[in-house]
């Protein structure tokens, strides 16, 4: 890498707008090394697509447009969004096309929902006129972070692709993001509403609209200014386009757990939410194409690790998908583990992702070979990265555990005579916390996602908890939850909402540390089970009105967790914890009947963790 960052130093770009052939014009730059052309080596490169709906470029205000930005050179501009791929890849000698999608940034047009077939199209094109350009070698790939990475996704499902680096995206839009469990993640859809539609607006995040830190404030206050315009064109006309653009909140908002009923628009029709973006048909056509995939994913970032394994099973387990995963807040920003010392990420993404690409569009495979397993993945608790070819390991076994009356977890099953039931009153003051898994624009902020008041919550939740750990027990997977809930409220039919929490109790610390979840809105079937142990996909369920039937008496939950790596040390206890609410991030208002008082059934109620 030495060398290439020797011959390729500072980057230059041109910029320009490209004619879509319904005539909205999209704003791209093109980002080449400094030496390309001005040192008389005008020979064609590999190319790397990045589109995002955030904003391509940035006007840097004075003087940081003069004194240089994070050690680059002094200029007027700033790439925000994809400063760390720019950086990385155009000095190792790539091209780079950064694209404002319809709708967005200097781009004209407007959004009738993300991902939508025309904004997908769009992409279709831009690889088209990509192909016709001198500069191109025949080699393309394709990058994102989070939505960008869908997007990168989607353009190879077009074909022709060589490449994609996925990082932090959502695969399954309902399941898990917007509505995990059946239950609407409000903490995501209000906040993402809010910088969406400011970056639309080519406008500052206020602090009235969200809480912002102080570096972040700063940085959008003083430093960053709006998005540069195409030079010798006026993007006043573009950016009011996008007043036209769809409302996440007004569209969704008043989700009634039924994924068939989650409408968009699409172009002139009305479509579930589920019909755009990754659908079987994008799975098929990837599977059939020849790319190569590595996709990256966090802990605790949403659901993504569990994306990332749904993309790995969809597309092929041919080598051609592989995984990285690690304790990961949103984009990789911070990283949390219970015995790391702070919150910063050391792991090089984008170096990493380099390799990917130098191997797959360069031919250069050196680098990568050093991790030529499938899955790339750290385990918490011993600090480690693990290289396999499975996930979970071929080798893992359940390690069965079973509630009591007691409020135990223990290793023998309950007898019919020890069989009984537990009265729990739901708290709604129950939370994860502001800075949780499912607060993505906290995580864009660098709120640390520590959840640091796990012990705080206990007297709002139903615990069970087993004897310290006479040896580490290591987990890699989906744990499961089987617990079958009656409503005591008095009425023929109440709902129920529950959120399980996995919890490692450090005794020495006195501290309670989160692991995974799982939520489900109770009466959504289950329609297909998978017996792999630790497998993300164990149980499935549709989220439609066609598989739910309204909760009457005892009702079985069946809870998948999100998957997870994670070792619970010699003398810790495990805990298991079962709460009716998530007051921060999911608003359970529009439920009707909503049961406050839980009889709980211990004599069926199971955890099983995957462990190897």
């Amino acid at each position: 890498m030495a060398s290439n960052a020797a011959v390729h130093r500072p980057t230059h770009f041109a910029s320009q707008y490209l004619t879509m052939r319904d005539g909205v014009k999209l704003a791209v730059d093109v980002h080449f090394p400094d030496s390309w052309k001005r040192d008389g080596d005008d020979s064609p490169l590999p190319t790397l697509i990045l589109q995002t709906r955030y904003n391509r470029n940035r006007v840097l205000h004075f003087p940081f447009n003069y004194i240089g930005l994070f050690g680059d050179v002094p200029r007027a501009t700033f790439t925000v969004t994809f400063a760390k791929f720019i950086r990385t890849f155009v000095p190792a000698g790539y091209v780079v096309v950064a694209v404002d999608v319809r709708g967005t940034g200097a781009s004209y047009g407007n959004r009738t929902t993300d991902l939508s077939s025309v904004e997908v199209d769009d992409y279709k094109e831009v690889l088209d006129w990509v192909r016709q350009q001198h500069w191109y070698n025949g080699r393309v790939g394709a990058a994102g972070v989070s939505y960008d990475g869908l997007a990168a996704g989607l353009l190879a499902s077009h074909g022709g692709v060589d490449a994609v680096g996925m990082m932090f995206s959502p695969i399954q839009f309902t399941e898990d993001l917007l509505a995990p469990g059946g239950v609407l993640s409000t903490a995501f859809l209000r906040t993402y509403t809010i910088f969406t539609r400011a970056h639309e607006q080519d406008r500052r995040v206020t602090p009235e609209e969200f809480p912002l830190t102080f570096s972040f404030s700063f940085f959008f206050r003083y430093v960053f200014g709006k998005v540069v315009a195409i030079p010798g064109h006026d993007k006043s006309e573009a950016v009011a386009q996008h007043s036209a653009n769809w409302d996440v909140v007004e569209k969704i908002g008043d989700f009634d757990g039924f994924a068939s009923t989650m409408k968009v628009t699409d172009g002139a029709k009305e479509v579930p939410v589920g019909s755009v973006g990754f659908t079987d048909a994008v799975f098929a056509k990837l599977a059939q194409s020849n790319v190569s995939i590595t996709t990256y994913a966090g802990y605790w970032d949403h659901a993504s690790f569990r994306s990332s394994l749904r993309l790995h099973q969809e597309v092929g387990g041919s080598g051609r998908v592989r995984v990285v995963a690690g304790p990961w807040a949103h984009g990789g920003l911070t990283c949390f583990t219970p015995h790391s010392p702070g919150h910063g990420t050391s792991f090089p993404l984008h170096q990493d992702l380099l390799h990917f690409f130098d191997c797959h569009l360069k031919g250069k495979c050196d680098a990568l070979q050093r991790h030529k397993e499938t899955f790339h993945y750290f385990r918490m608790g011993d600090e480690k990265w693990i290289g396999s070819m499975d996930f979970p390991p071929q080798s893992s076994t359940w390690q069965t555990y079973y509630m009591s009356a007691s409020n135990g977890l223990i290793s023998n099953p309950i007898s019919e005579y020890e069989a009984s039931t537990i009265s729990h009153k739901v708290s709604n003051r129950s939370s994860s916390g502001f800075a949780s898994r499912w607060n993505l624009m906290g995580h864009i902020m660098r709120y640390p996602v520590t959840y640091p008041d796990r012990l705080e919550q206990t007297d709002n939740m139903l615990t069970f908890t087993t004897q310290p750990l006479a040896s580490d027990l290591r987990v890699a997977g989906s744990a499961l939850v089987n617990i079958t809930l009656e409503a005591n409220d008095g009425l023929e039919q109440s709902n129920m909402v529950v959120f399980a929490y996995l919890e490692d109790i450090d005794p020495l610390a006195a501290r309670i540390h989160y692991v995974s979840e799982a939520i489900l809105k109770l009466g959504h079937d289950v329609v297909e089970r998978n017996p792999a142990v630790g497998s993300w996909d164990s149980v499935s369920r549709t989220y439609t009105s066609d598989n739910f039937q309204e909760p009457r008496g005892a009702v079985l939950a069946e809870l998948s967790m999100i998957p997870v790596a994670y070792t619970f040390a010699r003398g810790h206890l495990i805990r298991l914890s079962f709460a009716g609410a998530d007051s921060d991030n999911f608003d359970l208002s529009s439920i009707k009947n909503l049961a406050s008082n839980w009889k709980v059934h211990i004599g069926s109620a199971v955890l099983k963790l995957p462990v190897s």
